[in-house]
Order: C-alpha cells, then sequence, then structure tokens
C-alpha cells in the first residue's frame, strides 16, 4: 500500500506541476493597434515579419500569410511568450520578444 500511495503522489504532483506549466508559457494576454513590418529575409540578415506594437517590435510564429503586408495596420489579440522563446536575428544579432497571436484583424 506505500508503493502506491508513493506512486499516486508523485502523479498528482506531476500532474499539478504540468497545468501550472501552462500558465506560465505565457507572459501577458494583451488586445492591442500595431502595425506590420517587413525587415527582410532572415537569409539576408533581415528579422523577416515583425509587428511593431506602442513603439516596441515583436516576432511571431504564427501570423497569417494574408497580413504579410508591410505597413498594414491591424487590431491584434496576443500573448507575450518568455524570453526563453525570444527571436534572434540579422548580423547585429537583434533580439525581439515572440508572441502568439490569438486574433488579428485589418484596422
Amino acid at each position: 500500500m506505500g508503493r502506491q500511495h508513493i506512486i499516486l503522489t508523485v502523479t498528482l504532483v506531476f500532474t499539478v506541476l504540468s497545468f501550472s506549466r501552462c500558465k506560465e508559457d505565457r507572459i501577458s494576454t494583451s488586445k492591442q493597434n500595431g502595425i506590420i513590418l517587413w525587415s527582410g529575409p532572415v537569409a539576408a540578415d533581415g528579422c523577416d515579419w515583425l509587428i511593431k506594437i506602442d513603439n516596441e517590435s515583436f516576432h511571431s510564429d504564427n501570423l497569417p500569410d494574408n497580413f504579410k503586408k508591410d505597413g498594414m495596420k491591424v487590431k491584434i489579440k496576443y500573448s507575450i511568450k518568455p524570453p526563453a522563446n525570444d527571436f534572434f536575428c540579422g548580423i547585429a544579432a537583434s533580439s525581439y520578444r515572440t508572441i502568439d497571436i490569438e486574433s488579428i484583424s485589418k484596422k
């Protein structure tokens, strides 16, 4: 009975930790106005598509293709990923916070 109790306790602890980890993956969620910017291809020392929100530029792994238009004004709901997900690019090794787009629409 003691061994089964330990296994059950360890399983319960890992389950609780895995659910709490999901909340840590996203730092914050916000809905803002933004501008889509093309900085050039990564292969040519650019930083690909960026989204400028309140004078700060962000990288997104899930920007839909129909929003990849330089200068497009958008309304975007997003969450900021932890610093471990920052995007590094360009010859000067620029760093951008990465966001996960939850919804986006043309403004």
